[in-house]
């Protein structure tokens, strides 16, 4: 847990370049200042998870300016607002900050977005859409690259419907340390499953937290420079029931890549889908499942440091891993593990129809999803 103090203004300008079109200039000096953030918060949120750590949390806890100035385009020629049926939209953002606008962090970040509609309002509607955005870091606090708040991530209700929210992507893998890690097979416990390492080998990064279920990891997403997404979607009646409920099957495919030098199209997720939206007067309302292909992937591990406590304090577990029992807490201090681990399972281990639809990912949301 950790405090964000940030003040600031926001300074903007618009030309309309005709019918529901307009450039905007903008400009949003911050004062940002985080509290109370651990390592493991600044490894996990900022990926910042490197051997000067100490040095990264300090430099970011202490206030510091993120100003950029912004060029923005947009051209609406859809029929409709919520429900368009015909036309298309386009959007662009192209985003700098440096010393010369008074920003800690410099940067030129470029994030573009195109969505196009063919069909009639009743009755069959194609929706297809193209979104982009990479960010170039020019400066700022060494080994931490594009700021945290100017990261890309995908995944979500408007976004790869196959994923939930943010979950694709670049991502690390988080794990508690007392119980999971360090406690071993002890009859005395409840647990009897967890790596068994010994506290010296937690702290080391030597613990190998392979052998644990996967359910017992929390995915971290830590976004990246380059993101690209692509949607189709068929948007159509359903006979049998009201004019105000409609169905749709989609395609959504996208992947976000933690630097420029890491682009590759074959990294690029496909998940396809289904959904209902009922037109209600606030908007449609909108359920979706996706189906995720996701296969296995090496991924890295983080924890906290452990260290001794006594009985009765806040956090202390009883942990036995071979002899002999001791009292351990969780620190503040971060550590990553060596290996990685093999998280996921590819589409050959599907075996039954529980596991074909645990791959199913639901979201529920107003609104159409582009």
């Amino acid at each position: 847990v950790f405090v964000r103090f940030a003040r600031g203004a926001y300074v903007s300008v618009s030309r309309s370049l005709g019918r529901n079109a307009a450039l905007t200039l903008a400009y949003r000096p911050e004062l940002t200042e985080l509290q109370r953030a651990s390592e493991l918060t600044f490894c996990v949120n900022f990926l910042a998870c490197a051997e000067n750590i100490e040095e990264l949390s300090d430099a970011l806890s202490e206030p510091h300016w993120l100003s950029p100035l912004t060029l923005s385009y947009t051209m609406d020629r859809t029929d409709a607002l919520f429900t368009p049926s015909r036309g298309y939209i386009l959007r662009a953002d192209l985003e700098y900050a440096s010393r010369s606008t008074g920003s800690d962090f410099a940067y030129t970040r470029l994030l573009g977005e195109g969505s196009a509609y063919m069909g009639e309002p009743e009755g069959l509607i194609l929706a297809a859409r193209v979104r982009g955005g990479i960010g170039w870091p020019h400066e700022g606090v060494s080994g931490i690259g594009l700021n945290p708040q100017k990261r890309f991530f995908a995944g979500g209700p408007n976004s790869v419907r196959g994923f939930d929210q943010y979950r694709l992507g670049p991502t690390l893998l988080g794990i508690d340390a007392v119980p999971w890690l360090v406690d071993g097979d002890d009859p005395a416990t409840e647990r009897a499953d967890g790596a068994g390492c010994t506290a010296a080998a937690v702290n080391a990064g030597s613990c190998d937290a392979g052998m644990l279920a996967s359910g017992l990891f929390d995915l971290r997403p830590s976004g990246g420079e380059v993101l690209l997404e692509g949607n189709l979607e068929l948007r159509f009646p359903i006979p049998v029931l009201s004019g105000r409920v409609r169905g749709a099957a989609f395609v959504d495919a996208g992947q976000v890549w933690t630097s420029r030098d890491d682009v590759a199209l074959a990294g690029v997720v496909t998940t396809p889908g289904v959904g209902l939206r009922y037109y209600s007067p606030i908007g449609p309302i909108r359920l979706d499942a996706a189906f995720n292909p996701r296969g296995p992937e090496s991924l890295r591990v983080i924890t906290t440091q452990v260290a001794s406590c006594k009985a009765g304090q806040p956090s202390c577990e009883r942990v036995q891993y071979r002899e002999p029992r001791d009292f351990l807490t969780n620190t503040d201090d971060v550590t990553l593990l060596n290996p990685r681990v093999v998280y996921g399972s590819s589409l050959d281990e599907i075996d039954s129809v529980s596991d074909f639809f645990r791959r199913f990912k639901l979201h529920f949301s107003i609104g159409q999803a582009f």
